[in-house]
């Protein structure tokens, strides 16, 4: 997997996520699908599903009165002794389609269609590594937004590098106005300052 540079020192860069894994869950009363980082994610959270369920198979021959620890022996173990009263599951990997964005005009601010559309197609990137912070891409500005255990401070960095030119001030900054609650409490307007 990509990584995306995070503000941090030492934490790794990675590219918007192009994939993601659909498992979909059926028995004979709900057929769900949700939407998953990774494989080992997903199946994660169905194995604390199924462990929750677990005593719906114990008794039955083969099944240990507790659930292996392994996610995918969980899963596996519990959805064979379920399969004959409707019950399943499907775990696969699948490409995301995104929307074509139209390139951002050179010289000027995008305008509020345009804003629109970027805002749209931004995408949010969980942490899923130690390496690496959560963080949301939208024309191409890596907005990282994360809680600091050392600073006890919810933390938030902007990645400029990543932004394109047509989003820059003309001193190179990256325009942002910081709200807390109701008020700006940092505010840096597109038109740079004279100098």
């Amino acid at each position: 997997m990509n990584e995306h540079t995070s503000p941090l020192p030492g934490a790794r860069r990675r590219s918007a996520r192009r994939k993601v894994w659909v498992l979909r869950r059926w028995d004979q009363h709900n057929d769900d699908i949700e939407l998953h980082a990774d494989e080992a994610g997903a199946l994660a959270w169905l194995a604390a599903d199924v462990r929750t369920s677990w005593t719906n198979i114990t008794g039955e021959e083969q099944v240990p009165p507790e659930p292996p620890a392994d996610d995918r022996a969980a899963v596996e173990l519990y959805f064979a002794h379920r399969k004959h009263l409707g019950e399943g599951y499907s775990l696969c990997e699948t490409p995301v389609r995104e929307r074509p964005v139209t390139p951002l005009v050179p010289g000027s601010f995008p305008d509020h269609q345009r804003c629109e559309q970027l805002n749209q197609a931004a995408v949010f990137h969980p942490q899923t590594t130690e390496d690496d912070l959560p963080c949301v891409e939208m024309g191409n500005v890596l907005v990282f937004i994360y809680l600091d255990a050392d600073r006890q401070a919810l933390r938030l960095s902007v990645d400029q590098d990543t932004a394109p030119a047509e989003l820059l001030r003309s001193d190179g900054l990256l325009p942002f106005r910081l709200e807390l609650g109701d008020g700006s409490c940092f505010s840096l307007p597109y038109k740079s300052a004279p100098a």
